[in-house]
């Protein structure tokens, strides 16, 4: 397996990323024993706590006395008595694995109430110090350590290998000028006999490189531009395939010189090539766009004034708008014919036809293929173009299956069935049109070259992990179970169990049975007695979706076992015939690795039946084929590691830490294939393996996306001209504008205040006295506690409601007075700031509450108690005004509100994305039947537009995202044989719908149809774009906010300035004599540095800025 580290010599990048981790991993030994030793602690302190206490009746639930536990507790299928749970703190391995499991946040609150259960409520405290110590303090410490170190030993990587590339072409061009002289030859010790110096050839090699830019693609491999000179002589001179086409002599070694001119010649005639290939595209279109429009045409004349009018693309973004959200109402499980699929159909094709005048329309202006020189380029040489090219001929062959091709069918329609989901595709031509998504996608774009590398460094590392599960794990996933998928018990003794094999007569016409086998009670009055010689010969268990019997043709099909000679004979009648497929399988069953291992002819021949019919049959030994045979089914585990493919899916899926322990769980107790899981069978190898996952695949190599994604962010601020990313001309202009005045509308709410009366002068002084606003922060204070008294059910009758009330109405009363004194003092200026309006909203709705309070009392038919219970979140709301009081919420408040415009263009991707992946699973899962077992049903589901939203939402949270996905792919065999439901294609067009809307609300009450493979390609790219690329663009912005809050000195500059400007003008004349004007400089300049004091002195140019002197 360590071979695959050989593809970094190949991939310089790769190598890069590789060669940080692992020096990061090594320098991290200190950090990484000290997280160990934390650990144990946590370990050894659980052990000591709570050993031995962590037993539950399973009936009840109760806690079991340690003296009890073997009276109520028996053994079951293992170690452990059946009434302690998986994650307990009895041995030092599971207290070591039960913490890192905390530590993750995996069920951790589960653990804790089973704590509580056991000690008392006590244990809440050790589990919150484990939570935030040991997850939110060290294991984060220990991750922003581990990225720290991994960027600075990628950037000390990076730097040396761009010293090497350097050198190398300091090398090279030493090389070709020593071989453009004549002076050294190709190859040490071989002379250049018979060649003439020339200096053409690496000059030209060089300007090819320059000029076909493309070709530094070639740095993937570790190919540099400047080496094709040198790469050709050192493929003429190895390569007779290279030489033949190069080089002069196909017997001889090249010289030097005579390669180079060979190089330069195809590089020569290359060029031409394309030169001639683009300018025959030219002339071949000549001065017409699409061969037949000419430049001075009327049509192409109207084409291109309407094309450049900028109204053109605003009404065709309005219709693209429209349309997107005309798809959120289609829905496959509406009845066809119903009055509003038919306006949606015609809508569609409005639509359809509007988009399609669009691209004819540019396409007559710009041309199809060719460019005309003005600089606009063709309209099929832009990708976004070619985006809203394919949307529109999918909508308009959909259209035309619509209307034109109505009640057909086969293959044809069936294709353009499926091609219908790329119109689903048609929000994204919103991108293109849209400012706010198009900076986004740009600073996503920009990320590509890195996250695929970082996709290659996590492919090795989970192709690793994937190769040591599968080699270990493989088929150890399955266990026996019953039609809900609880578990089965059956008996191992004796090692088989005597069988009844029923023929019973499928089909009556021409006399087909059908072999199925059940267990004999003892006598088989209906049938065969048979029965397994040994415990390795096979039994076959029937997969009727790769069977035509007629038995196959029923639904559901039930679960069936047979003896594998009678179902390859029935399922695969063709197979038994083929005479090379039989001696293949005997051979293969002679050497097979489980069956058969101590002969007997009869277990070769149930073997070779079971290889000739592999697809249909399947073979079962041990232990699976007893819980056949006693009536179990063996079922597989959803994430399971039966080939790389699905253990790669299974390892993505635990790195997200969503149901790892699950996974854990089912190795640990993992004994091999055909054996029934028994409980902590497999406990230190099971555990280790995904405890180490967790800690490098997930925590390490997952992380590095958020690290990528945040320095790429980093790097394009930098090399931006504003320094702003992610947002648009105009928001960058505003977010300087915000910068620059800090928030503030203006620095004095009233000025002249000397020009003011005696009776308002003497408010205003009131109000901007610090003792009148810490009066106010008091209130709203202790009006919080209040609010935090208050329980339910209420006891309205109670004095502590009448006392909580009281205090209520007093604080509204103390608010409204503040209100009306700031109004009185300040009159319309009272609105110029954000906090006074704020202010004024919240007294008003409180008079709004107690109103609508009124008139519940009065009329106790009005039921307004959910808009009474909203309002009164303002009195909460209230209690942001600490943030005008505490510099450094100031601070994070003014990095919040620089960060809006970014986070909504973020928002703005985020939402599209969530809008077009909802249409996208309406479409495909909407009829997919509920499994009954799963997540999947009722509350999550593809139903409905709406419910596609919360899905979704959920799915971007990470909660239970894979158990979901898992439910939506199942076959149809899971379907009927497993969970005994129909599962059948639904054509609603044949169909009576009135028969399955029973409820008769417009929609199908219970879709059948199976599960589709296309599941993990919907969720896998949805976790990777929205969660681990939209959701750390947004980790980002927030990080960039709060670095620029830390590093906002001329805010509390200004903010110093202002207060000493009160002092040096108490009336807000806005002068100052110029005899304090240089006392007030020297002393705000003595608590700030001198670009801050020009910062503050800047401010003057605002219309109500202070001057300091007057004219």
């Amino acid at each position: 397996m360590l071979r695959i580290f050989k593809l970094a010599k190949k991939f310089p990048s790769m190598k890069i990323l590789l060669s940080a981790g692992v020096q990061t991993l090594m320098s991290m030994g200190d950090f990484v024993a000290l997280l160990f030793l934390i650990i144990c602690v946590f370990a050894l302190m659980a052990q000591s706590f709570f050993g031995g206490t962590f037993m539950f009746d399973p009936d009840d639930g109760s806690l079991v006395a340690p003296e009890d536990y073997r009276e109520k507790c028996p053994f079951g299928d293992g170690d452990k008595p059946i009434c302690v749970p998986r994650s307990h703190f009895d041995t030092f391995l599971w207290s070591f694995i039960t913490i890192f499991q905390i530590l993750t946040g995996e069920n951790w609150n589960t653990v804790m109430y089973d704590g509580m259960r056991a000690t008392g409520w006590i244990s809440v405290f050790f589990f919150l110090m484990v939570v935030l110590f040991g997850n939110f303090v060290i294991l984060n410490l220990f991750l922003a350590i581990l990225m720290s170190s991994f960027d600075e030993q990628r950037s000390k990587l990076h730097e040396a290998m761009e010293s090497k590339r350097e050198l190398s072409r300091a090398t090279q061009v030493d090389q070709r000028w020593a071989w453009d002289s004549g002076a050294l030859a190709v190859i040490p010790g071989r002379a250049q006999a018979g060649v003439s110096p020339r200096s053409g050839g690496s000059r030209f090699t060089t300007r090819f490189t320059e000029k076909f830019s493309w070709i530094s693609r070639f740095e993937l491999w570790g190919v540099e531009p400047g080496m094709f000179g040198p790469m050709a002589l050192f493929f003429c001179n190895r390569d007779p395939c290279f030489r033949a086409f190069f080089c002069q002599d196909q017997n001889k070694e090249a010289p030097a010189q005579l390669i180079l001119e060979r190089w330069s010649t195809f590089a020569s005639k290359t060029k031409r090539y394309f030169d001639a290939y683009f300018a025959r595209c030219a002339k071949r279109c000549g001065e017409r766009s699409c061969f037949f429009f000419s430049r001075d045409g009327e049509i192409r004349k109207a084409c291109l004034a309407l094309t450049a009018i900028p109204a053109f693309d605003h009404v065709i973004m309005v219709f693209i708008g429209f349309s997107s959200v005309v798809m959120a109402f289609e829905n496959p499980l509406h009845d066809p014919n119903s009055t509003q699929v038919k306006v949606l159909e015609v809508l569609s094709t409005v639509f359809t036809v509007i988009f399609l005048l669009e691209v004819v329309v540019k396409m007559i202006a710009l041309g199809a293929f060719c460019n005309y020189g003005d600089g606009r380029k063709a309209y099929l040489r832009s990708f976004e173009n070619v985006l809203d090219f394919v949307i529109v001929i999918v909508s308009v062959l959909d259209s035309i299956q619509t209307w034109l091709l109505v009640g057909s069918s086969g293959g044809v329609i069936a294709v353009m069935k499926i091609f219908r989901v790329v119109r689903m595709l048609r929000p994204l031509r919103l991108i293109s049109r849209s400012k706010n998504l198009k900076v986004v996608v740009k600073t996503i774009l920009a990320a590509i070259p890195e996250l695929r590398n970082l996709l290659v460094f996590s492919s090795l590392f989970f192709l690793i992990f994937g190769l040591l599960a599968v080699g270990n794990l493989k088929g150890s996933y399955h266990s026996c179970k019953d039609h809900m998928l609880e578990d089965y018990g059956f008996s191992r003794s004796p090692e088989t169990t005597l069988m009844c094999i029923a023929d019973t007569v499928v089909d009556s016409s021409s006399n087909v049975s059908w072999g199925i086998m059940s267990q004999s009670p003892g006598t088989c009055s209906s049938g065969r007695e048979w029965q397994r010689r040994t415990k390795d010969t096979p039994i076959c268990e029937v997969h009727c979706d790769s069977s035509s019997h007629p038995a196959c043709q029923t639904s559901p099909w039930g679960y069936h076992v047979m003896r594998c000679s009678d179902c390859s004979e029935a399922n695969c009648p063709e197979s038994s015939q083929d005479l090379s497929r039989r001696d293949s399988c005997q051979q293969r069953c002679a050497r097979h690795e489980y069956f058969c291992k101590g002969g007997g002819a009869e277990c070769l021949e149930q073997c070779v039946a079971a290889c000739i019919c592999e697809s249909s049959c399947w073979g079962l030994i041990e232990d699976a084929a007893l819980c056949t045979e006693q009536g179990g089914k063996w079922v597989n585990l959803n994430q399971n590691f039966d080939n790389l493919l699905v253990g790669t899916i299974a390892l993505f899926e635990i790195s997200t830490t969503e149901g790892w322990v699950d996974v854990m769980l089912a190795a640990v107790d993992s004994r091999g294939p055909y054996l029934q899981p028994r409980r902590d069978a497999n406990e230190f190898i099971g555990s280790m393996l995904f405890v180490a996952f967790m800690l490098i695949g997930s925590f390490f190599v997952l992380n590095l996306c958020v690290g990528v994604i945040i320095d790429n962010y980093n790097k394009q601020k930098k090399e931006s001209d504003i320094h702003f990313v992610l947002v648009t001309d105009v928001q960058a202009a505003w977010m300087t504008q915000m910068k620059a005045i800090y928030l503030r509308r203006t620095f004095f709410t009233q000025v002249n205040v000397d020009r003011l009366g005696p009776s308002r002068q003497h408010r205003f002084r009131i109000i901007t006295s610090a003792a009148f606003e810490n009066l106010i922060m008091a209130c709203i204070v202790i009006q919080l506690c209040l609010l935090m008294m208050v329980w339910q059910p209420r006891d309205s009758g109670g004095s502590l409601e009448v006392f909580l009330d009281s205090c209520n109405v007093f604080f509204i009363v103390v608010f409204h007075i503040e209100c009306f004194v700031k109004l009185s003092a300040l009159y319309c200026n009272y609105f110029r700031e954000y906090w006074n309006v704020f202010d004024f909203i919240c007294v008003l709705t409180s008079d709004i509450v107690a109103i609508l309070e009124a008139s519940i009392a009065s009329d106790s038919t009005v039921n307004l108690s959910s808009l009474v219970n909203a309002l009164r979140i303002f009195r909460i709301a209230r209690l942001f005004r600490l943030v005008r009081v505490l510099k450094g919420l100031n601070k994070l408040l003014l990095a919040f509100a620089l960060s809006v415009p970014k986070l909504f263009n973020v928002g703005l991707v985020m939402v599209l994305l969530l809008y077009l992946y909802a249409v996208l699973g309406v479409s495909l899962f909407a009829k997919v039947a509920y499994t009954g077992v799963g997540i999947y049903g009722p509350q999550a589901n593809f139903r409905t537009f709406f419910q596609a939203i919360s899905l979704l939402i959920r799915s971007m949270t990470g909660e239970g995202w894979n158990y979901i996905m898992h439910d939506l792919s199942k076959s149809q065999w899971y379907y009927e044989s497993v969970l005994d439901k129909t599962c059948r294609e639904m054509d609603l067009d044949s169909m009576d719908f009135a028969s399955l809307d029973l409820n008769q609300d417009g929609y199908v009450d219970e879709p059948t149809e199976c599960g589709s493979q296309l599941a993990f390609i919907y969720f896998i790219s949805y976790t990777i774009l929205v969660s681990f690329v939209i959701l750390n663009l947004f980790i980002a912005v927030i990080f960039e906010g709060f670095e620029e809050s830390r590093g906002s000195e001329p805010m509390e500059v200004i903010t110093k300035c202002l207060e000493n400007w009160e002092r040096y003008d108490p009336f807000n004349t806005m002068y100052i004599p110029l005899s304090k004007a240089l006392d007030f400089i020297d002393e705000t300049s003595s608590t700030s540095t001198e670009s801050s004091t020009w910062s503050c002195l800047k401010a003057a140019p605002r219309r109500d800025g202070p001057k300091l002197w007057k004219s």
